[in-house]
């Protein structure tokens, strides 16, 4: 997996349209923008045979993805990641669905549904657990369909904020 590639699918599918509905998904995105965070993520995908766990930690400096169960590390700015995500939601269309409030661990989340249908006809569904005390994601289900031979993935990604570090050299 290569880092760059990464990157988009936390922290802009789906990104809301600045629309009402989906301010708050627009919020909580560019928050965790700025937000040191380790992030979670399993996925399982048509085109996979087997599930694909990852992990990503982003400091104020730099984001380190594990690959192979290797460390791999690029330079990341939170200011040009927020203003990046500022530049999507103008030209996204995504509809945003509030839902009943959820748990996530001891944390209660406002809960949104969101759908968006991109120009090369990929259609992305999520749902994105938002903490009602923090305002940061706590968790993000992502659904595509690209079509073709990619056809479907599921991708799950939970957020950790507490006490994020770099990973420690040699692992």
């Amino acid at each position: 997996m290569k880092i760059h590639h990464y990157l988009p699918l936390l922290l802009l599918s789906p990104l809301a349209h600045a629309g009402a509905d989906c301010q708050p998904v627009y919020d909580a995105m560019q928050k965790l923008a700025i937000t040191p965070v380790r992030e979670h993520m399993q996925q399982t995908a048509d085109f996979k045979q087997s599930t694909s766990n990852g992990e990503v930690i982003i400091t104020p400096t730099a984001m380190y993805v594990q690959v192979d169960g290797k460390w791999k590390s690029t330079p990341y700015d939170p200011n040009k990641q927020a203003q990046a995500i500022a530049e999507s939601a103008t030209t996204r269309h995504t509809v945003c669905t509030h839902q009943p409030d959820e748990k996530v661990g001891a944390e209660v989340a406002d809960v949104y549904a969101t759908h968006d249908v991109q120009e090369a006809g990929t259609t992305i569904n999520g749902k994105l657990w938002i903490s009602k005390t923090r305002g940061v994601p706590l968790r993000q289900m992502i659904d595509m369909d690209v079509g073709g031979k990619r056809g479907k993935s599921h991708t799950d990604l939970r957020f950790d904020y507490a006490n994020v570090q770099p990973p420690v050299a040699g692992q």
